[in-house]
């Protein structure tokens, strides 16, 4: 992935001054608010995304897309943030269409199975509360 030329690697966080992920997607929504961001993760940071700093903010403000990592993927299934976004995850059918555009628009192969998509809430900016 890191040959396409669609993927920039660069030094954002050190040019713009933040140190976490949620600091990050907050500037870049505001600095370029007309760009739909998608965060993608492995499934293995799915397993401990609720360890990161203000990970309901994040899934809050960007819809995520999980890529299947063997064997992490059940582990990370049962991961509290995993439970915590369960009711945001889209349905199987739609989250198949999801991925097949998302693993071309990638240069993805079909070994790269990319997991439903967790759509963020409706309303930007809102923070997901707990399920008690």
């Amino acid at each position: 992935m890191a040959d396409d030329p669609r993927i920039d690697i660069s030094c954002l966080e050190a040019v713009i001054g933040t140190r976490y992920t949620v600091d990050t997607i907050i500037h870049l929504r505001r600095r370029v608010s007309g760009v739909r961001f998608v965060w993608i993760m492995g499934a293995d940071n799915l397993a401990q995304f609720h360890r990161w700093k203000d990970w309901r903010r994040i899934a809050s403000e960007v819809p995520i897309a999980v890529i299947d990592r063997p064997p992490q993927s059940f582990r990370a299934l049962a991961a509290p943030a995993a439970q915590a976004l369960a009711r945001y995850r889209l349905p199987e059918n739609q989250a198949a269409q999801t991925s097949g555009s998302a693993r071309a628009g990638l240069g993805l192969s079909h070994r790269h199975e990319i997991q439903p998509v967790i759509d963020r809430p409706s309303e930007p900016g809102r923070q997901l509360e707990d399920k008690k």
